[in-house]
């Protein structure tokens, strides 16, 4: 559910990008202990996570938000990824690390195509005050969950059915839709004294009255 790519309206790409740095300066400081990045991430150190960012010249702009630059000790800082190009391993794999890819865009359509065409994402999040907007991106959109204004936080809704949608899973659960999702209603039929099939004309020998109801239903 962590956020993997961030589509900025291209106006506003250096103001979000200096923002996201200096909150990843203000709640991660320099001198702040962390425990060891999980064995995930660790893999994909030794599998050189540089291979995720692209290569010189490529049309991708990588902005690293830690003052210090040589990313040492346990904890890699955070990378921004500007527009890399299609082909790159972010913009196909899913990251398990302290990568965030972000794209520009001036069409919104353009957004909404491009994440229609992708795997159904777990969590989609939108960020603004228009309505308008806000409506649209949700009404042409499919993902497991969304939250506005916010991340993560649906997942803390336990009275809120949550899970995925194709790619990202099938079936909710939490609250009741959770408890029906993990049962098995089981139906239990009991005939009773009087049997509309017989008053219907529907049991065996078929009346003639039955066949000339049915043409008539076939042929309206």
């Amino acid at each position: 559910m962590t956020p993997d790519t961030v589509y900025v309206h291209e106006p506003q790409l250096e103001a979000f990008v200096s923002a996201c740095c200096a909150a990843y300066v203000r709640l991660y400081p320099a001198n702040s202990t962390e425990t060891a990045l999980t064995a995930i991430i660790n893999d994909a150190h030794e599998q050189r996570l540089d291979g995720y960012l692209p290569e010189k010249d490529s049309g991708g702009r990588v902005v690293s938000c830690s003052p210090d630059a040589s990313n040492s000790g346990r904890r890699r800082a955070l990378q921004l990824v500007i527009s890399p190009p299609a082909d790159n391993r972010i913009a196909q794999d899913e990251i398990f690390g302290p990568i965030l890819q972000i794209e520009t865009y001036t069409d919104l359509d353009k957004v909404i195509e491009r994440i229609n065409h992708g795997p159904i994402p777990l969590a989609l999040y939108y960020f603004g005050r228009d309505k308008n907007e806000e409506r649209r991106v949700l009404d042409r959109t499919r993902s497991g969950s969304v939250s506005i204004n916010d991340v993560l936080m649906h997942v803390a809704a336990h009275d809120a059915p949550f899970g995925g949608m194709g790619h990202s899973g099938m079936g909710a659960y939490h609250g009741r839709e959770g408890f029906l999702e993990f049962s098995h209603p089981r139906t239990q039929y009991r005939a009773g004294w009087w049997d509309p099939r017989q008053a219907l004309g529907l049991v065996p020998p078929h009346s003639d009255k039955l066949y000339a109801r049915l043409r008539k239903m076939i042929r309206a």
